[in-house]
């Protein structure tokens, strides 16, 4: 929404229901490197995790000297795919 409140506006304004997973949500759900150690040596799927994870890690690191790597759009796609791992508020 920040990057294009245009596209942002249209996606709220097209009458589908929809949950929107904001970074209060999203801010809690964040990957260590505990959690990265323990895929580590896995299958393709893992090692491509592990892959991205560490990178967005080399990136959190270095931009906010954060130790952890916040999972905003994997949260928001989580629950898009197996609605229900949020808990959601209706807005009225």
């Amino acid at each position: 929404m920040w990057s294009d409140p245009e596209a942002a506006y249209r996606v709220f304004a097209a009458g589908l229901p929809l949950t929107m997973v904001g970074l209060d949500v999203t801010d809690r759900s964040v990957v260590t490197a505990k959690d990265v150690d323990a895929m580590r040596g896995g299958g393709r799927i893992a090692r491509f995790v592990v892959g991205a994870v560490d990178y967005y890690s080399r990136f959190h690191q270095d931009r906010y000297g954060a130790t952890v790597t916040y999972q905003h759009d994997a949260l928001a796609v989580a629950e898009a795919l197996a609605p229900g791992i949020v808990h959601t508020a209706g807005c009225t």
